[in-house]
């Protein structure tokens, strides 16, 4: 028999030190789990979609989750945007917004979607 899927939320303001937050709640949250593989990737998964929530959201806060099921660990946050992220190739010229890349990178799959009060960013590791 498969077990439930294990969900925590929390809400973080839209400051610098969510991020931080952010990672904090879910390795605490996984570790409490009895899950530790794979942490890195999921946090900096959770550093990156935290940091763009924060950066192109507003003042709103932010809504983070964690699901761990058997197979797979899902972040998502929710922010009250309603612009849809884009990975974008980096450039010379810039030194920000590659942030996406790295979640295309270490993820199994992300995406968004939008919602009535703004968007959904999650992604899935395996």
């Amino acid at each position: 028999m498969v077990p439930p899927p294990r969900v925590a939320r929390i809400c973080l303001p839209s400051t610098r030190r969510s991020a931080a937050e952010g990672r904090a709640f879910v390795a605490a949250t996984l570790q409490s789990w009895g899950h530790r593989e794979g942490l890195g990737d999921v946090l900096l998964v959770v550093s990156e979609l935290v940091t763009n929530a924060v950066l192109h959201a507003g003042p709103g806060g932010v809504d983070l989750s964690v699901t761990l099921t058997d197979t797979a660990v899902r972040i998502e946050v929710v922010d009250a945007s309603p612009s849809l992220p884009v990975a974008r190739p980096p450039t010379d010229d810039r030194t920000n917004g590659r942030g996406l890349l790295l979640v295309d990178a270490v993820a199994g799959s992300w995406g968004a979607e939008l919602g009535r009060d703004g968007k959904r960013v999650w992604a899935v590791l395996r």
